[in-house]
């Protein structure tokens, strides 16, 4: 009888080490993705096709450009350069916002209620 219950033993023991080492060892190859600071470039052409690479051509460096990683998920986003006319409008939108809002707290300062003003 003590031999079949340190047979059994041994078994349960070869067992739940097996499952660590085969934990253990997917654990680290998931982990193992180089990581060495290499960043991977996406962007898009003129006819819309979807371009990788480790740096961006000068023919599209002021277009929106997205970072991935190794796994293939995207990191960051860079943004497209902005014409002197989008710059122009997020000024002018940004400016009446401000002036909305100074608008809005002289009348909260000014009056109590609504009734008031």
């Amino acid at each position: 009888m003590r031999g079949s219950i340190g047979e059994v033993f041994l078994k349960n023991l070869a067992w739940t080490v097996s499952v660590l080492l085969l934990l253990a060892t997917t654990s680290f190859s998931a982990g193992a993705a180089p990581s060495n600071g290499r960043k991977l470039y996406k962007w898009a052409d003129e006819q819309g096709e979807t371009h990788f690479g480790d740096h961006i051509p000068p023919e599209y460096a002021s277009q929106e450009q997205h970072v991935i990683n190794s796994q293939g998920v995207e990191t960051e986003r860079i943004e497209a350069q902005r014409t002197p006319e989008q710059l122009a409008a997020e000024e002018k939108k940004r400016f009446e916002a401000e002036q909305k809002a100074s608008r809005d707290k002289n009348l909260l300062n000014t009056y109590v209620s609504v009734a008031d003003v």
